[in-house]
């Protein structure tokens, strides 16, 4: 299963993504009766790991489909960028979720191609 370290190169590789795109570290805050974005220095995201022992699709969908789906705040940083990685033991399983607010066509096939 993950190793604390493991772990920690998760996080450093979700880190570096979201800071090499500007749209990634897109916040929404109400500005004079308008929404404005607006680019964060710092990453914000949310991940979540969890061990899996056995390799069941669903089981990985229904621990995943809450955290991808629920509690979706425009307004609240990180809201709009997701991490999901499943340790299989020998194999992971990763899902990235990021709403269409902050990414788009162009910038998901970077992110496919990273």
């Amino acid at each position: 299963m993950f190793l604390p370290r493991c772990r920690v190169s998760v996080r450093d590789a979700c880190d570096r993504r979201v800071r090499r795109h500007e749209a990634l570290r897109t916040r929404f805050e109400w500005s004079q009766g308008d929404v404005a974005a607006r680019v964060s220095r710092q990453p914000s995201y949310q991940l979540h790991i969890r061990a899996f022992e056995e390799r069941d699709f669903d089981a990985f969908r229904r621990w995943a489909s809450p955290l991808l789906f629920d509690d979706v705040d425009p307004l609240q940083p990180g809201s709009l960028v997701r991490f999901l990685a499943a340790d299989y033991g020998d194999a992971w399983r990763f899902c990235i979720a990021a709403r269409h607010a902050v990414s788009d066509g162009f910038s998901r096939g970077v992110m496919t191609k990273e």
